[in-house]
C-alpha cells in the first residue's frame, strides 16, 4: 500500500488536511446547531490561511452570537479549546470566528 509523502515540514499531508478539515467542521456544525435557535440561518466557512492553519467562520442570527459565546464568553471558549485541540493534535491550529450575518457583511 502506497501512502502519501509527509510534507518537509513533518505537518499533514493535502489528503490529511482535507479530511481533518472535513472532521472539525462537523464537529462544529454537531455541536452548534444544538446550541443555537437557528440552525437553518448558521453558516460555517472554512479557510486555509496559510500553510497548516485553518480560520472556521460561524455566521448566524445576532441572537444566536450571543447564545453560542454564552455568558462570560465560557461557551465560546469551550468550542475553541476542543477545536484547538483536535487541530493540535494533527499538527495544525485552528482559528474560530463567530459572527452575525450583520458583521460578516460589514467585515467583506
Amino acid at each position: 500500500v502506497e501512502q502519501a509523502a509527509t510534507p518537509a515540514s513533518g505537518g499533514p499531508t493535502h489528503e490529511e488536511m482535507v479530511a481533518l478539515t472535513g472532521r472539525l467542521k462537523n464537529f462544529l456544525e454537531y455541536v452548534v446547531v444544538n446550541l443555537i435557535a437557528e440552525p437553518n440561518h448558521c453558516r460555517i466557512q472554512v479557510e486555509e490561511i496559510e500553510s497548516e492553519v485553518l480560520r472556521f467562520r460561524l455566521v448566524m442570527v445576532k441572537r444566536d452570537v450571543a447564545l453560542l459565546i454564552g455568558m462570560e464568553g465560557r461557551t465560546a471558549g469551550a468550542i475553541r479549546g476542543l477545536l484547538k485541540a483536535a487541530a493540535g493534535a494533527r499538527g495544525v491550529h485552528a482559528l474560530l470566528e463567530i459572527l452575525s450575518h450583520e458583521e460578516h457583511a460589514q467585515a467583506g
